[in-house]
């Protein structure tokens, strides 16, 4: 029973994060319900840091993976603030993703799953089966939804629970390599669950039509085939006719994006218009960049030029992509530094994985699983994803980086 209030309200969060639509609102101030929940648990954090010190005069186990280079891309975003055209705005936006999603997120929650056991923690994957398969309903009703009212490949917001019903299948496409790596770890009879929960996340994510989770799920399926191929041959054909039909299914697709939706051609343009800033404002300040968050505020002031093109409004759209979010706002150094923090813990992860997985076998696959999930992510991200300070890359991110404190002793 020990930290059980704690472990609702991660169990909450794991579900809630992906519904972003679903906020607390007072005034002119609106949070996303999991954003609530996590700043609960950051100040019981505090709480619980603070009174083991005053207790034993020493603080309790923390989760400091990438410290360094997180300080220094903070440090980095800071300075960078100084060629912002609104500082006040962009020490606002500091504070409120990059400090709050590493502190809370990634710091805070990351320690709890660090003082849960073993056993915890592995129930928490049992929660991710459940929570996906919950989502995955839900994703398969919108997506019905949106194409009884002709929406075949647009987006649709749904109230209450999301403002772009494809965020449900990126996050589905985030959980199923934890799913695929528990499943080949519990007994038959859960092992069918998890099998069932995976299968209704794959239609699910087929019928969102989002090219994001689309793309993460033949990521990870790629990288949990390849370790089979050299030990049964005949899945080498099976896997590159595999990739051949992605690719030709990928190039049709787009194919009929851009020619049978006029909404779906503005949405390309929009990418075009959104990257060609992004470099623009590289260009201007290379090393340190335009200021961190400075680039919606630099998109607002585009309106005016963009409608005069016949360009939708840009107020609301954020980089996609962290490559052009980070470069645009931090230059080279933010870029390099926020990289360098994550392939700090892709390199942990990679390492355990290497050792564990002829030392113990369980611990093995999780951590591939979590390695799958680390690659996928950030490819993703990199260049199509909004989620450089969004739960759905903080979260699993924290989840992650607790294995590397839990797992058994190596040399």
């Amino acid at each position: 029973m020990k930290y059980l209030g704690t472990k609702i309200i991660i169990c909450l969060i794991i579900f809630f994060y992906s519904l972003t639509s679903l906020q607390l609102m007072y005034g002119d101030i609106n949070i996303p319900v999991s954003d609530f929940f996590a700043m609960i648990l950051g100040l019981i954090f505090l709480f619980v840091v603070i009174g083991e010190y005053f207790l034993s005069n020493e603080f309790p186990r923390i989760n400091t993976t990438g410290i360094a280079s997180y300080s220094l891309f903070i440090l980095t975003a800071l300075i960078s603030i100084k060629n912002a055209s609104s500082v006040s705005e962009c020490v606002k936006f500091l504070f409120r993703m990059p400090v709050f999603y590493y502190s809370v997120y990634f710091v805070a929650i990351g320690t709890f799953f660090i003082w849960f056991d073993k056993k915890t923690l592995h129930k928490f994957y049992h929660f991710f089966c459940i929570s996906s398969l919950l989502i995955a309903l839900l994703s398969i009703i919108t997506s019905i939804y949106r194409m009884s009212m002709g929406i075949f490949w647009g987006i649709l917001e749904i109230p209450f629970i999301t403002n772009n019903h494809k965020s449900l299948a990126v996050t589905l496409a985030g959980n199923i390599s934890f799913l695929i790596a528990m499943s080949l770890n519990v007994k038959k009879h859960v092992r069918f669950f998890y099998y069932v929960s995976i299968v209704v996340c794959l239609i699910a994510i087929i019928l969102s039509c989002s090219k994001a989770a689309w793309m993460t799920v033949v990521i990870i399926l790629g990288l949990w085939g390849v370790p089979k191929l050299n030990r049964q041959i005949y899945l080498k054909p099976i896997l590159v006719i595999f990739f051949i039909l992605i690719i030709i299914s990928t190039g049709a697709y787009i194919y009929l994006k851009l020619s049978l939706e006029k909404e779906v051609v503005s949405a390309e343009k929009h990418r075009y218009v959104l990257a060609w800033y992004a470099v623009q404002s590289f260009m201007n300040y290379p090393v340190l960049g335009n200021g961190i968050g400075s680039f919606t505020l630099g998109v607002k002031d585009l309106n005016d030029s963009l409608k005069k093109c016949g360009y939708h409004n840009f107020s609301e759209l954020d980089a996609h992509g962290l490559v052009f979010k980070l470069l645009s706002e931090t230059g080279c150094a933010g870029f390099l530094t926020f990289s360098l923090f994550y392939l700090s813990i892709v390199l942990s992860v990679y390492r355990n994985y290497k050792i564990q997985k002829y030392r113990n076998p369980y611990w093995g696959r999780l951590f591939y699983g979590c390695f799958t999930t680390l690659v996928s992510i950030y490819f993703i991200n990199s260049f199509f994803g909004t989620d450089t300070y969004n739960p759905r890359l903080w979260f699993p991110l924290a989840f992650i980086s607790a294995h590397l404190y839990l797992t058994p002793k190596i040399a």
